[in-house]
Parts: C-alpha cells; structure tokens; sequence
C-alpha cells in the first residue's frame, strides 16, 4: 500500500500522518510551487494596495508573499503595520468611505475653496460625526480655478475626484488628507 496517498489524498513526500491531518482538516494538502514571477506581481498589487491605505485588500496579498517566503522583510513589515493598524480601529481613509455625499457642486473654485466645501458637506451628511483634515501643500502649482459636479458619492471618491481634476496628489495620513501639488 502507498502510505502517501490517502483516500485519494496526495501528500508528496509527507506520508500518512500528514494525509491523515489533511482529511480531517477537511481539505487536501500539496505542495504547490509559485513561480517567482508570479509572486512578485502578488507583492507588487499587496504593495500598491498597503501605500493607498487599503489594509484590508492588501493583507491576504501580502500574506500569500509571507508564506512563499516568511523572510521577505518588506512583506514582514507591511504585515505587522497592518496588524498595528488592525488593533488601533479604522483608518481616516475607513471612516471618511462611510460618507456619502448627495451633491458636490463646485463652479469655478480654489483648491482649497474645493476642500473647505467638502469639509462641509462631509459634516452635514454625517451630522457632525466626521468632520475631515485637509492639509494643502504647494498651492501655486496648482491650477487657479477646478469645477466638479457629483452625485451620491462617498466622501472619499469626492476627494480622489478632486485630486484628478486639480492634478494634485493625495495622501491619506493618520488624521489628515494631505494634497500637494504635482
């Protein structure tokens, strides 16, 4: 009898013991081999997602960078950020989603004119329970006058929108939206 196939079980160069394991965990254990290619694009999208402040879709990304290989310091460290910022609750960027916006009308407005409206709008719809940061870097490199014109969207596709309009980058941070000319 082959003890390393197991009702079907194939557990390459574990034996019994481990096909056993295997079928009471309900499931079927095979070594898989990931192409290095591969993984490196798995890193890449879990890093990406972990610099836009999207914790929740980077982690299993990132864990399946873990697993491939537990010393890649980088994964490592973006894990441990994760699992930091799990403890301490949700991030701005988290809390700023939950508001939805049932108009943003801006005709021929500043930047920051841009931001102090959304700041408003963000108040109203929440009833005072999320009132945003928005910090301005770099004014003059942006352009003088933006228009927008949105309905139903959640506060932070608003401020991505206005990002794109003004061609400004924005950075979600700890307790502020940072914009910064480009």
């Amino acid at each position: 009898m082959n003890t390393n196939a197991v009702f079907g079980c194939v557990v390459k160069g574990k034996g019994l013991i481990a096909g056993v394991a295997a079928i009471l965990m309900g499931g079927f254990w095979a070594p898989v081999s990931v192409d290095a290619n591969e993984m490196q694009v798995v890193f890449e999208q879990g890093r990406a997602l972990f610099f836009q402040g999207k914790f929740r879709e980077a982690k299993p990304l990132l864990q399946q960078v873990a697993a491939a290989d537990p010393r890649h310091v980088e994964t490592q460290a973006m894990l441990a950020r994760i699992k930091l910022q799990e403890k301490q609750g949700p991030t701005l960027m988290d809390k700023l989603a939950t508001v939805t916006l049932e108009t943003v009308d801006f005709s021929d407005v500043t930047v920051p004119e841009a931001l102090e409206g959304l700041r408003e709008l963000a108040k109203a719809a929440s009833g005072g329970k999320v009132v945003p940061n928005f910090i301005v870097r770099g004014e003059s490199d942006m352009p003088q006058r933006i228009n927008l014109n949105l309905k139903n969207i959640p506060l932070t596709d608003a401020i991505k929108y206005v990002a794109g309009v003004s061609k400004t980058v924005c950075r979600y941070e700890a307790n502020a939206v940072v914009f910064s000319g480009s």
